[in-house]
């Protein structure tokens, strides 16, 4: 996986340069983000992205916002949330439908390559614990149960597209990879449902970063 990723991110910034000429003329609307900053570069930043991708053969649905400070427009340091939805179909001997659901907090910490171009590299690299649990849901909706649940650790390198459109908001695209520490879950049986390399995955990503560099 982690050989896969490095080749989509070589892949990914391949495109982007070869692509620079090729962006349309934002003259008149240029984004403050993608200049030096003319004051002491330091500013508030906020972004969300949706990430989709898959745990084991499930798919896999997440969203992950972020809230810090940009420096000079060439690095963003911050804190993050994330929440990853999986389902994972089981008749039990309780209930019908299991699911596991993955939350994370903690740090990030984004370099900022080619800021001074209408489209730039970002590098963020996250850095905190999650929460994923295995919860039963009865047949009718009604009721539910924590079946199985674990804390752990997490480290989330990706690599981002970021456009300027605006003065103060960038769209961002492309990809992470979270490499955690054992996540093993378990059914009301005693078989394994999630294994330790469970949440190990490439997520694709798409979403927005607001914010000013002066």
């Amino acid at each position: 996986m982690k050989k896969i990723f490095a080749l989509l991110t070589a892949a990914f910034i391949s495109i982007n340069a070869a692509g620079q000429d090729d962006m349309p003329d934002f003259s008149g609307f240029e984004s403050d983000m993608i200049k030096p900053a003319s004051n002491l570069g330091v500013n508030f930043c906020g972004g969300i992205t949706y990430d989709f991708g898959f745990i084991g053969e499930n798919a896999a649905l997440g969203c992950t916002g972020v809230v810090g400070a940009n420096f000079y427009n060439k690095l963003r340091v911050g804190g993050y949330f994330n929440g990853l939805l999986g389902i994972y179909d089981y008749s039990s001997r309780y209930y019908d439908d299991l699911y596991y659901f993955y939350g994370g907090f903690g740090g990030f910490v984004s370099p900022k390559l080619l800021s001074d171009r209408k489209v730039s590299i970002n590098i963020p690299v996250k850095i905190g614990y999650g929460f994923v649990s295995l919860d039963g849901i009865s047949s009718s909706g009604s009721n539910s149960e924590e079946i199985d649940s674990k804390t752990v650790f997490a480290v989330t390198p990706g690599i981002m597209m970021e456009i300027n459109f605006c003065r103060f908001f960038g769209m961002l695209v492309g990809m992470n990879l979270t490499i955690t520490s054992d996540a093993k879950l378990y059914n009301d049986y005693g078989d394994e449902v999630l294994d330790k390399n469970g949440l190990n995955k490439i997520m694709f990503s798409i979403g927005g970063i607001f914010g000013k560099t002066k």
